[in-house]
């Protein structure tokens, strides 16, 4: 029965629903890959009485859309000259103590401008190169976990806003 309504919804609004994705995104590909989402999570998770509503559709389609440009604005690019040089790191040789103060010391140089606090470098070091959890960190650094994230927090901001103006 559910297979069935979602190839409905699918012959009725298919279209549609490729037109608006283009339109949010101005990317074919893109707005096929979010259709295809949207279907995938229609077939999965609809609850059945919506599966034919192509309000609810718009919005979720709309609601993808919006997960995935975030997903998307959220990730910072390193530069190339900041990537540690192959054979001195990989999946079975971590760094040394040296070679990752080393490393840390340089892609903090090449942002001058930037005001952050010790603690907010550390955090967010911390966090994006080793995947500490907030409560990992909080542990770690003694402070508590709303702390933890408000540092983050606003050393991604002014990190995202010096490379804008790069």
């Amino acid at each position: 029965m559910r297979a069935k309504l979602v190839e409905e919804a699918f012959d009725l609004y298919h279209v549609h629903l490729c037109k608006y994705a283009y339109q949010l995104t101005r990317h074919h590909q893109d707005a096929e890959n979010l259709v295809q989402d949207l279907w995938r999570h229609v077939l999965l998770k609809f609850p059945e009485g919506h599966i034919t509503r192509i309000g609810l559709l718009r919005r979720k389609l709309y609601q993808i859309f919006v997960d995935a440009h975030r997903k998307v604005a959220k990730r910072i690019t390193v530069p190339l000259d900041l990537v540690p040089e192959k054979g001195t790191c990989g999946a079975h040789e971590p760094l040394t103590e040296a070679e990752e103060d080393a490393f840390k010391k340089r892609f903090w140089e090449s942002f001058p401008g930037i005001a952050l606090s010790n603690l907010q470098k550390d955090c967010l070091w911390r966090k994006a190169r080793h995947g500490n959890t907030y409560k990992e960190l909080s542990q770690h650094f003694g402070v508590p976990i709303s702390t933890i994230a408000d540092h983050i927090k606003s050393a991604r901001l002014k990190l995202r806003r010096c490379l804008d103006t790069v």
